[in-house]
């Protein structure tokens, strides 16, 4: 969502070593056209996702309902928190993938989201997501489910690894928090690789829509932008301030200080 859940990637990763049963690889026979146009840009109508950059739904979302904070955390994510579908959508698309997705993952007794909950949750989009899940995971009780939790921490195990390996070698600025939504789609390795978005090592002063191998969409492509700092920043707080139709999910950075690390960070990597 925003407008999909790509920008959870790296912070809700696949199951490592669980194979879903046949059944569960089947789309389900009903969808909401807000999944539909929303989220099946990077998920697939079956639930799964791609290793790596796309979350994986099936026989595992419930599972972090089982935790403390877990649920707070499926809300508060910034590609759940920023989407452009509002609370009440937000919350019956939520409900419709736990229930369709990870049926058996459902804890006892449990209280679909609602449109109030929702609407609290994602005020605050967390900056950080993998250390919240960090902390989500810290605060495991005693649970008879030790197979999902185990799940879960091998999950978050190999979440970091791809954390680290999107983000790729750092330049001479450490890499500040607010760029964690960023490195969620876009690598900055020195040898180009692409992920769910372009690589933005050298995007300093470079023109829109030509980083090699990727796919770009066309209003990116006719845009003729020059990414200068001033460009950039811009962009950063409201992509469409830039580019009135671009598909990328990003809601902007409202905070001037944390546009400017990202943009210095990105300096440093020319």
């Amino acid at each position: 969502m925003a407008r999909s859940l790509c920008a959870v990637a790296l912070t809700v990763c696949t199951l490592v070593g669980s194979a879903p049963s046949t059944a569960a690889l089947e789309a389900p026979s009903f969808r909401p056209l807000e999944y539909i146009i929303s989220c099946e840009g990077c998920h697939k109508a079956d639930g799964s996702g791609q290793p790596g950059f796309v979350p994986e739904f099936r026989n595992h979302i419930s599972s972090y309902l089982n935790l403390p904070g877990g649920r707070e955390y499926l809300v508060s994510v910034p590609g759940v928190a920023q989407s452009t579908l509002s609370d009440r959508e937000v919350a019956d698309v939520m409900n419709w993938m736990l229930e369709a997705y990870d049926p058996e993952g459902l804890p006892e007794g449990f209280e679909p989201y609602t449109s109030s909950e929702v609407g609290a949750l994602r005020k605050s989009p967390l900056s950080d997501a993998a250390s919240q899940r960090s902390r989500v995971l810290a605060r495991i009780v005693a649970d008879p489910e030790e197979a999902v939790i185990s799940d879960i921490r091998a999950s978050s195990a190999s979440s970091d690894r791809l954390a680290g390996a999107a983000a790729g070698p750092r330049g001479s600025v450490e890499q500040p928090d607010s760029f964690a939504i960023c490195a969620a789609c876009h690598p900055v390795s020195a040898d180009g690789a692409n992920g769910m978005g372009p690589n933005l090592r050298g995007v300093v002063g470079r023109k829109s829509g030509i980083n090699p191998g990727f796919g770009y969409s066309r209003s990116m492509q006719s845009a003729a932008v020059v990414w200068t700092e001033s460009v950039l920043d811009t962009f950063i707080e409201s992509p469409r301030k830039v580019i009135s139709n671009t598909t990328m999910t990003y809601m902007g950075e409202p905070d001037a200080q944390r546009r400017a690390e990202m943009i210095n960070y990105l300096k440093s990597l020319q």
